[in-house]
C-alpha cells in the first residue's frame, strides 16, 4: 500500500505491506483503513 502526493510531484510513499492483491477498501467506524484481499481481511490503523 502506498500513499501518493500530488503536491509532491506525485511521489508515492509505502506505508503497509500486504498479503495478496486488494479487491477493495473501506473506512471503519473505527478509524481504521480495512483492506480486502482474496486471502482475508487487513486492519490499517494509525500508530498513538
Amino acid at each position: 500500500m502506498a500513499r501518493l502526493d500530488t503536491a509532491n510531484g506525485n511521489a508515492a510513499y509505502a506505508f503497509a505491506t500486504l498479503n495478496g492483491n486488494p479487491v477493495d477498501m473501506l473506512v471503519g467506524t473505527d478509524g481504521a483503513l480495512y483492506v480486502v484481499t482474496r486471502s482475508g481481511v487487513t486492519r490499517i490503523a494509525p500508530t498513538p
